[in-house]
């Protein structure tokens, strides 16, 4: 509702207008993701000082190296629900996490309260990733309870019930998943409904197969290169440096964090399977597993001297900036696109008109999506531009 709600503010091109509002809003939001995740890896709140920067540079750089960054820069119907999800999750994760870390959580009437809230948002904002954090809660709660006899806290009790609320309004109330079965998704995406699970079981597994091996390769496969590279260097290193040990967290905490946050990713990208989801619905668990590849290279970091230390921050600096460089350089491109495509509509003489899709669409690096999206979309055929029905060309 937010993100098509906020698109009636925005025109094709920037204007110093109510649309500044919700892009400043956007840009907020997206920096909150980075910070949270950064605040995750960590284990404590961020300080003005290098180490803190560069591990937020590296949750920069995870995102942006990798197509799900399009989640959070590009495409107006894409951007703001998506950008909600996430921080809504990693927003209600913060005192799930703390807890975990055995940090002291406020139990207190206003907080319990403002976690039924925040529930009730994360719990309304996706169907899916509410019903992920749900199962590893259960699953992790429930060995706190069986091994430590742990207390469940009332504000814990207020973010389950508000989810829950969250959760029934939209299957309930809302579209649920029946917008899979009547939309586009069942053949765009391949979505496997429950029914089609019995009528054909046979073709059902194996397009729940494709779907389990596609999803969990958009997200696992970047971590895994990064921490490929990272081991390496780390056994190279422990050979020169005098401060060798066994790869294992240093911290307790860490280790409950990283194993419930490694269950998370397992569910969500598990239960996601029944469709072969593009990348925004999935990029609550990548979010949270650069969370987990941050913690184990922060760990492994700590046990190596300084030298390699500055390596590491050079090396994300180095990465941060290439991403800045290469986006100022395409957006200049778009930019230039855009206009010239734009002042041929404003210029033709006739109230209807096509455009090639090639003279919308700005220069991409292979392999890497770090592109702009096409002025105008497939979807939103014919437009409307001054006053001009516009088509794209066969």
């Amino acid at each position: 509702m937010y993100a098509w709600s906020v698109i009636n503010f925005f025109d094709y091109q920037y204007s110093f207008g109510i649309d500044t509002v919700f892009r400043l809003l956007d840009v907020a939001m997206g920096m909150g993701i980075i910070y949270l995740m950064t605040y995750f890896a960590l284990g404590r709140k961020l300080k003005l000082q290098i180490s803190d920067a560069t591990w937020f540079l590296f949750c920069f750089v995870m995102i942006f190296l990798t197509p799900h960054g399009r989640t959070l820069y590009a495409g107006f119907s894409v951007i703001h629900n998506y950008l909600i999800i996430t921080l809504s999750t990693l927003v209600f994760l913060l005192p799930f996490i703390q807890l975990a870390r055995n940090q002291t959580t406020r139990n207190r009437a206003w907080f319990t309260l403002c976690m039924l809230a925040v529930g009730f948002v994360f719990g309304f904002s996706s169907n899916l990733t509410p019903i992920a954090f749900l199962i590893t809660y259960a699953i992790a709660r429930t060995c706190s309870v069986v091994k430590y006899r742990s207390k469940i806290n009332k504000w814990e009790i207020a973010g389950i019930v508000g989810t829950l609320i969250g959760i029934s309004i939209q299957y309930l109330l809302g579209p649920g998943v029946t917008s899979y079965i009547n939309g586009d998704y069942s053949t765009t995406y391949d979505y496997i409904s429950v029914e089609k699970m019995f009528s054909e079981p046979l073709v059902s597994i194996a397009s729940l197969g494709k779907h389990v091996i596609i999803n969990y390769g958009r997200v696992l496969l970047p971590l895994l290169l990064v921490f490929t590279v990272c081991f390496a260097v780390y056994f190279v290193a422990r050979k020169l440096s005098t401060q060798g040990h066994a790869i294992r967290p240093t911290i307790k905490q860490d280790y409950v964090v990283l194993c419930i946050g490694i269950l998370f990713v397992i569910i969500h990208t598990a239960i996601a399977s029944q469709i072969e989801f593009p990348l925004r619905i999935i990029i609550p668990a990548y979010t949270v597993g650069i969370v987990c590849l941050a913690i184990i290279l922060r760990n492994m970091l700590n046990q190596l001297d300084k030298y390699f230390k500055t390596t590491f921050t050079c090396a994300v600096l180095l990465a941060s900036l290439a991403i800045v460089a290469t986006r100022l350089v395409l957006a200049i491109s778009y930019c230039q696109k855009s206009q010239t495509a734009l002042d041929y509509i404003k210029d033709y003489p006739q109230q209807m008109l096509c455009i090639p899709k090639e003279s919308i669409t700005s220069p991409t690096i292979p392999l890497i999506y770090l592109g702009q999206e096409p002025i105008l979309a497939d979807w939103a055929m014919p437009e409307t531009i001054y006053g001009k029905t516009i088509t794209f060309c066969d």
